[in-house]
């Protein structure tokens, strides 16, 4: 490794930094097809919530993310030192410095993009609770990482070229790192456990079963990604080799978030397969209302509902038009409906003029 610092120089990713590459590129494209499916069927259907703007928000934030580890991927991270010069291990630094920040800001809006959508069609107050303090957990823990990041090293640029100024002691970071990483941790299970209880009564067909399940098992192995990284940890405090161990918390990191960003848009794709669209699903009990509004919609109109009496008429006699002569198809049932139309208006309906 060269010893002096000048113009870093692009090296080809190979082994590790391949396959964070190969990850990463595969994800961006995945995750984007996903998001723009979800933006199109929520404005389309113009029920665009909060949900959306915030899931939205954190995949851009993402996408810089990933645009971030993509480059680090040619600047060193993922790579042995053997391979790398001194100033291509300053930029690979700088690189890291930006993937925590960036990290850290995307899965927060994820997260939260989730919790809201989860808090909306939550019918106990106790869900509604939890939801609403993990994502202030979320919050704090994001703006205490983000500050340790920027703090770490006076002036900033030190933290990539030691020569610029001083940094505090490594184990005070990686300590911050575990707490942090436990409460994310803890908070991931949370948010990917919860949708289990609040659709525990929730009646469904079994292939929407299935999806669900399918759903909800993305949104557990982007938790898992969240425990399989927390070991590497102590790469930060390695004295060589540093930007080729931290690549493998990079790796998880890319598919802890864009897995987020799919199973938490997974629902909202559910317009795009008609035989779930008329999944029937409903509460115990069941409801009669015809004005059902979808979740999250914002605009639409409600028309009234008419009440009407129902005669069926039984009709002895062959169905002459079918060459079935199954029991089903011996008698004719014709259903009629009187429906008396009820005005919203008034319930004096309508009285003319009277003559002079």
């Amino acid at each position: 490794m060269a010893d002096s610092v000048g113009a870093w120089h692009a090296v080809e990713p190979r082994g590790l930094a391949a396959a964070i590459l190969g990850v990463t590129i595969a994800f961006t494209v995945l995750t984007l097809i996903v998001i723009s499916l979800r933006v199109w069927i929520r404005v389309a259907s113009r029920c665009f919530g909060p949900e959306d703007f915030l899931m939205c928000v954190g995949t851009t934030i993402n996408m810089v993310h990933n645009g971030i580890v993509i480059w680090g991927c040619y600047v060193g991270i993922g790579t042995p030192d053997s391979r790398l010069d001194t100033a291509t291990m300053m930029e690979g630094s700088k690189a890291i410095v930006f993937w925590q920040i960036f990290y850290v800001s995307g899965s927060l809006f994820i997260k939260a993009s989730i919790c809201t959508q989860l808090a909306r069609i939550a019918t106990l107050r106790i869900y509604k609770i939890i939801l609403w303090v993990l994502i202030g957990i979320s919050i704090v823990t994001t703006l205490i990482a983000i500050v340790a990041v920027l703090a770490r090293c006076k002036p900033v640029a030190a933290s990539w070229n030691p020569s610029l100024g001083t940094c505090i002691n490594q184990n005070i970071i990686i300590v911050l790192t575990y707490v942090v990483s436990g409460v994310n941790i803890a908070t991931d299970w949370s948010v990917a456990i919860l949708p289990v209880f609040i659709l525990w009564n929730v009646q469904m067909r079994r292939a929407l079963k299935r999806m669900a399940g399918f759903v909800l098992g993305l949104g557990v192995l982007a938790s898992v990604a969240t425990i399989i990284r927390m070991p590497y940890s102590s790469a930060y405090s390695a004295t060589t080799n540093v930007l080729h161990d931290v690549g493998n918390i990079i790796l998880w990191t890319v598919v802890e978030c864009d897995l987020g960003i799919i199973a938490g848009s997974m629902p909202m794709l559910r317009k795009l397969f008609k035989s779930l669209a008329r999944d029937g699903s409903s509460h115990p009990g069941g409801s009669t209302d015809l004005n059902l509004v979808t979740i999250g919609q914002i605009k639409g109109r409600h028309h009234p509902i008419h009440e009407g009496a129902v005669k069926v008429t039984i009709a002895a006699g062959d169905d002459r038009d079918s060459g079935r002569d199954d029991e089903s198809t011996r008698q004719m049932i014709r259903v009629t409906k009187t429906v008396d139309q009820v005005s919203m208006e008034g319930a004096g309906g309508y009285k003319g003029d009277k003559g002079v």
